[in-house]
């Protein structure tokens, strides 16, 4: 049970700073029943040797020295240029020493960082991904150790609501090889009547590293831009069918107080203060963004609108603006209660929804997800769709030639996560795939040498992106594949071969002698039928898909490379008819 455990969680936990435990909540609704002393162990953050702390996703191979022997090339890479990015994310969470194991606090920290391999190659701006994750984390563990000790006092006192929370979830907007622009969605609750929610942009040159001012960007006096937005924010209300006069605050007044000038907030006693705009760039053109309060009342929420790059192409900086090439993308786009967004590209945009069904006063996972696109609509149903943003993802995909997808990914019970497809092109059509309607994958997870957790590579080129899969091929372990949006919308594989990015690292030893092939650090096979002799350990890191089944390439202890060939991959494997369990010592398996 331990170890079946430890397994389920990889990847899709980590462990929090000291005095901050993992999510127990989501453990126990991931495995369904836990024992409690397996839990405890996981928590204590016991380690294997040269692995990472139990619940993240370890990995005995060096995944960058890895790619060159995947298919023959640069394995991590993007087709339109842009770097290729990970997303890190630290889980902190507190419950008190009650009988109830009240829950304090809970929170948690997504960060943008590059692939390894891509640090050699955009220098200055791995050192800034690389000092903003740093600055989080210290952020984050400072507000979880303030949220904890405002909780345990609201529980002293008898008016505990609800447990503390802060919480930032990336969200990437532009990725191409001039900009990378994207936001936190930060929420956060102190035990008041409700939460407050904010996003916080960042915009940063790739070849500089430098986090671009809006003057960087756009050259546009505050007048005429004020003008332009108030037109944008009456629009963005009459596209929910209401009356802006009635929604927002007095527009020219509020707007004649924001400049580009300024970045952070200036003569805030005084009659004449100034705020920044809250912007970021995205595929379409610049967005602004108005929270809560800014311009309407709170149940209005916040305000995106944006200009386009072609509808006032003379205000852009010309390094920023983006042309045809960079608007083949993938993009989050958060959870879409009520979001306005341009599908086609043709700068109208659409009312785009998703609204769910719940099996009774359970809100946590809905049964039924109805997504609506004006007034097309298509519904999946006998579903398990987790309501948290934390696990599931609405992705605007849009390939070279024009057509439009909508991917929901989510998490299911265990280790996988599940991606639904919508076609966009014709009204809203739910698609189905050999598998049926859900296309099953793990999170692509590799390690960054600079952060304390392993990442999930971004989905941003829908040319070359990346998916995972589990295998039990000699013990379970992760493997990630390159991947293209294919003719019908699904992930099509570009090659039949697999990086191997987390293995648990308990030694596997060969009980007997195993024939197998020797092969080079490019994958070309240099002896054929060697005898691997009893006792030698075994490492995996490249999988290889073929018609002819499954090789897999080990590591030996003297640094040679055994392809192991295998007759049948359904567990349990076989290898020239023999069962892996009668071949190997110290493997693991995931339950």
């Amino acid at each position: 049970m331990k170890k079946s455990i430890v397994i389920i969680l990889t990847g899709m936990m980590t462990l929090s700073l000291t005095g901050c435990g993992p999510d127990m909540a989501r453990i126990k609704a991931l495995t369904e029943a836990v024992e409690e002393a397996v839990v405890e162990e996981i928590g204590n953050g016991d380690k294997n040797e040269g692995s990472k702390e139990n619940g993240e996703e370890g990995g005995s191979s060096e995944t960058a020295d890895n790619a060159a022997t995947a298919d023959g090339d640069d394995f991590y890479r993007t087709s339109n240029g842009s770097p290729l990015y990970m997303t890190v994310k630290k889980y902190f969470y507190e419950t008190a020493n009650d009988e109830n194991y009240t829950r304090l606090y809970e929170g948690h920290n997504e960060s943008l960082m590059l692939v390894d391999s891509e640090k050699a190659k955009y220098p200055e701006l791995d050192k800034r991904l690389t000092s903003l994750y740093k600055d989080q984390l210290a952020l984050m563990e400072e507000n979880c150790k303030t949220g904890i000790e405002g909780a345990k006092s609201d529980l002293e006192n008898g008016y505990l609501n609800g447990n503390y929370s802060d919480t930032y979830d990336l969200s990437m907007q532009r990725s191409d090889s001039r900009v990378v622009s994207y936001y936190y969605n930060n929420y956060n609750y102190m035990n008041g009547a409700h939460g407050s929610y904010r996003i916080i942009p960042y915009t940063i040159d790739v070849e500089s590293g430098k986090e671009l001012a809006l003057t960087d960007v756009i050259s546009i006096d505050n007048d005429r831009l004020h003008e332009k937005l108030i037109e944008k924010i009456k629009e963005s209300a009459k596209e929910k069918d209401l009356n802006p006069d009635e929604v927002f605050w007095d527009l020219e007044d509020t707007l004649s107080h924001y400049s580009s000038d300024v970045t952070e907030l200036q003569n805030a006693d005084g009659d004449n203060y100034e705020n920044p705009y809250i912007w970021y760039l995205s595929d379409d053109g610049i967005h602004f963004y108005f929270g809560i309060y800014e311009i309407a009342a709170y149940a209005y929420g916040a305000t995106d609108v944006s200009i386009g790059y072609d509808e006032m192409p003379e205000i852009f900086d010309s390094k920023y603006l983006s042309d045809d090439s960079d608007k083949a993308f993938i993009k989050d786009i958060g959870m879409p209660y009520e979001s306005l967004i341009d599908i086609n590209g043709d700068g109208n945009k659409e009312l785009v929804t998703a609204e769910y069904e719940y099996d009774g006063d359970n809100y946590e996972y809905a049964n039924s997800v109805t997504l609506k696109v004006d007034d097309a609509s298509a519904t999946i149903k006998d579903v398990l769709i987790d309501t948290n943003s934390n696990y599931t993802k609405y992705y605007h995909v849009r390939t070279k030639d024009k057509k439009n997808y909508l991917y929901i990914t989510t998490a299911e019970v265990n280790d996988y996560y599940c991606l639904y497809l919508f076609d966009l092109n014709d009204g809203v059509k739910l698609v189905s795939n050999p598998e049926g309607y859900a296309y099953s994958f793990t999170l692509a997870y590799v390690e960054n040498s600079a952060s304390e957790e392993s990442g999930e590579i971004c989905m941003t080129d829908p040319d070359s992106f990346y998916l995972g899969s589990r295998y039990d091929l000699i013990g379970s372990f992760s493997a990630v594949g390159r991947f293209h949006v294919g003719a019908d919308g699904y992930p099509e594989q570009d090659s039949d071969s697999y990086v191997v990015t987390g293995f648990i690292d308990s030694p596997v030893h060969s009980k007997e002698d195993i024939t197998a092939d020797i092969v080079d650090e490019n994958g070309n096979v240099i002896s054929e039928g060697e005898t691997i002799g009893k006792g030698e350990q075994f490492t995996p890191f490249v999988l290889h898909r073929d018609g002819s089944g499954y090789s897999l390439d080990t590591r030996l202890s003297d640094g040679r490379i055994a392809r192991l060939k295998y007759s049948t991959a359904d567990y349990p494997a076989k290898i020239d008819g023999k069962d892996i369990n009668d071949l190997f010592d110290g493997m693991q398996f995931a339950g």
